[in-house]
Parts: structure tokens; C-alpha cells; sequence
């Protein structure tokens, strides 16, 4: 098994930019933007929204063309269950391929799979070469703004308290005192 780490000194072999100037990685607090995808595991910013790849399944055939894969024409369309993005900067790409643990090092969570000789999505498409990053495994923080609250769903009426059934248990009748003898 391969296991992929972040380079700890990435943007060293950088000699455009003066170190000084080199952007911090990310941290856990610029990880609430609701532009970036986060580990779901430790809240680590993994990459951006917008380095998502975008790909179409306009027809079924690819679903069908790899047997190996399981796939079956007769079952339903399905969503899309990996994000598939460009090389992360924080990847050390040297290897064929691999798992992709998070960079945390507290974390190394597993968040997905790459293969420079790419994989095919849960739709069918072909993805060459592919950084998958599995949707169970991640989180895209909703803006606040975007939740639509429907008017025709009515408030929950609370529930009232059910009173405890309380037994009444009949006193033993007292026993005769015994009277005194003269």
C-alpha cells in the first residue's frame, strides 16, 4: 500500500517568490469559507470549490463498458460520489498512485484515491489523470444565505409530557392488637 504525505517543505523548491512572501497553508480557521472543501474528520481545507473537475454523462454506455466494475445498465442514473480535482498542492505526486490522507498530521484521515493513469467515476466517466476525493469523506459548508426555509411547513408542536401512572397500592388493614387479659 502507498501512503501519500505532504511534503513538509512544498514550497521551499519555490524560487519565484521570496519566502517571506509565501502564502500560509491553510488553517482550521479559514477552513469556514464556503468555498473550499474541507476533511470531515478534522475540518482541514483539502482544496478550493473551484478546482472541483466538472464532467457530463450524456448517455449510459459508460456505466456498461467495464464489467470489472460492476456496473449495471438496468440500475438508476447515480449522483456523482467522488469530487475529482487537478493535483492538490499539498500532494507529493512521485508514485503511480495512491490513497489521499489528509494532510493534517494529526488527522491522516483517508479522503479519497488518485491514479495518474486515471479511474472511472461512479457515473461511468473516465477521469485521466484522477485525484478522487470521496463525498463521505469530505464536507462543503453551506452559506447560511443558501438554506431556503419552505412557508408551507408548519412548526413542530412540542410534545406534552406524558404524567407518570401513579399505582395505588391498598395499606395492609392493621391486625387486631391483642386485648389485655384481666
Amino acid at each position: 500500500r502507498t501512503h501519500i504525505t505532504p511534503h513538509p517543505h512544498h514550497h521551499a523548491h519555490n524560487t519565484h517568490t521570496p519566502p517571506d512572501t509565501l502564502s500560509p497553508a491553510p488553517t482550521m480557521a479559514s477552513n469556514r469559507s464556503s468555498h473550499t472543501v474541507t476533511c470531515r474528520t478534522c475540518r482541514q481545507v483539502l482544496f478550493s470549490k473551484s478546482d472541483i473537475i466538472e464532467h457530463d454523462v450524456q448517455d449510459d454506455k459508460g456505466r456498461t463498458r467495464f464489467k470489472h466494475k460492476q456496473r449495471m445498465a438496468s440500475t438508476p442514473k447515480e449522483e456523482c460520489t467522488t469530487y475529482f480535482t487537478d493535483q492538490p498542492e499539498w500532494l507529493d505526486g512521485a508514485d503511480m498512485g495512491g490513497r489521499l490522507l489528509c494532510p493534517n498530521p494529526q488527522c491522516q484521515a483517508r479522503v479519497g484515491t488518485w491514479k495518474w493513469d486515471g479511474m472511472q467515476c461512479s457515473c461511468g466517466h473516465w477521469i485521466t489523470p484522477a485525484f478522487g476525493f470521496l463525498k463521505s469523506r469530505v464536507d462543503i459548508p453551506v452559506p447560511v444565505e443558501s438554506i431556503i426555509v419552505s412557508p408551507s411547513i408548519q412548526p413542530v408542536q412540542p410534545i406534552r409530557p406524558v404524567q407518570p401512572v401513579r399505582r395505588v397500592v391498598p395499606c395492609p388493614s392493621p391486625s387486631p392488637s391483642p386485648s389485655p387479659s384481666p
